[in-house]
């Protein structure tokens, strides 16, 4: 090296650690690039997802959570058109729910994407969004929608625990207004039963024993005599009202002989022949609430035969295996509409019934139509 100049291999080995240094520094700005727009796709979806959480959160009304909603994500995808759909909860169907757009004729769409909404794992329906432009949804797009999605399937989910909290708590204010109801309808009952059969024995019975005291004694026995028919009828009297509140055949020995007991009375009083027939419940015992709700049910079947059927014989079929008990009561006589019963109130009877069955988790089944009969069942799980 002469003058202090460098050799060329210097010169060459300079010139290739500066190439590796300008190589590293452009990686590291890629690099760089990168993470900004990572960061950058990071923030624009949550704000994405904030601003459709503030959207859904403002209402716990189903229908208008469902309409913001689908505003909001045709907002974010660009979409032109877009529906959600849900999944019924029975049939797990996706019925239409919510829709936006319009469709400028068939074969005009050129961009679809279908997104599912799930909350905990679970489905909750599907929202298809719909452009006529050409566009191809990237990975980082489906990753947003799908994000949007879920969060509108948690608000659709709270929104339908919210509506079956509502209607519990309608339902358990109208149960609590018919049981006022029942319970005020059975005092009267029982008051107008005391006064009118009880009290009037009773002063009949006091009558008789007044008056004895001042007849001559080959009368006092025939007095006597009026007295104890009067006391026999009283006797009567108590238990049959006792029996109507409570039958102890049900408590002591079960639901076969309570029911056998019912029909022997109910014949007797309405001239209406019962047919008994049983298949798996002979020796059982079930819940109280349960043999209470079937001894119930099978009354008031019993007295809408007698009192509307027009016949004189009615069929009671019962039977149970491990999973539930079934109790069918059938008649051939002039039937009714169900649906036409319920929706105008009418038939108190037919609403406890189906109170008495929702209570147990059960299902009640009303087959009639004018001039075909009536077949009333009722499906009790036995597992509580």
């Amino acid at each position: 090296m002469k003058d202090g100049k460098k050799t060329k291999a210097q010169l060459i080995s300079e010139l290739t650690q500066l190439r590796q240094r300008i190589a590293e520094l452009e990686a590291s700005e890629a690099e760089l690039k990168r993470a900004e727009d990572e960061a950058k796709r990071r923030n624009e979806k949550l704000t994405v997802l904030n601003a459709i959480a503030a959207t859904v959160s403002r209402s716990l009304n189903l229908q208008e959570i469902l309409d913001r909603a689908l505003d909001k994500v045709l907002e974010v995808t660009g979409g032109e058109s877009g529906s959600i759909s849900l999944l019924d909860q029975q049939t797990e169907k996706p019925l239409l729910a919510a829709h936006r757009g319009e469709s400028k004729g068939k074969g005009e769409i050129r961009s679809f994407a279908a997104i599912p909404m799930k909350s905990k794992g679970k489905a909750q329906g599907v929202i298809p969004i719909a452009s006529y432009q050409n566009h191809l949804f990237s990975a980082e797009e489906l990753e947003l929608y799908a994000a949007v999605a879920d969060q509108i399937g948690v608000a659709v989910e709270n929104a339908r625990l919210f509506e079956e909290a509502s209607i519990a708590r309608d339902r358990l204010r109208t149960l609590s207004r018919r049981l006022l109801k029942a319970q005020e309808a059975e005092r009267r009952r029982i008051a107008r039963e005391l006064h009118d059969e009880i009290g009037q024995c009773l002063t009949g019975l006091r009558l008789t024993l007044e008056t004895s005291a001042f007849l001559p004694a080959e009368t006092v026995r025939e007095k006597l005599a009026e007295a104890q028919m009067l006391v026999n009828e009283l006797i009567a009297e108590v238990r049959d009202m006792s029996l109507d509140l409570r039958p102890p055949t049900l408590d002591d020995l079960g639901l076969i002989p309570a029911l056998l007991s019912q029909f022997e009375r109910y014949t007797a009083y309405t001239h209406v022949h019962v047919a008994f027939d049983h298949t798996g419940v002979q020796g059982r015992r079930f819940s109280p609430e349960m043999e209470t709700a079937v001894y119930r049910i099978v009354q008031e079947a019993l007295t809408n035969v007698a009192r509307y059927a027009g016949v004189n014989e009615a069929t009671v079929r019962l039977c149970a295996d491990q999973v539930a008990l079934r109790v069918q009561i059938e008649d051939r006589g002039v039937g009714f509409d169900p649906q036409a019963a319920l929706a105008a109130g009418r038939s108190s009877g037919l609403d406890g019934m189906q109170e008495r069955v929702a209570l147990l988790g059960g299902q009640l089944i009303i087959e009639s139509s004018p001039g075909g009969g009536t077949c009333l069942t009722a499906k009790l799980p036995l597992n509580g």
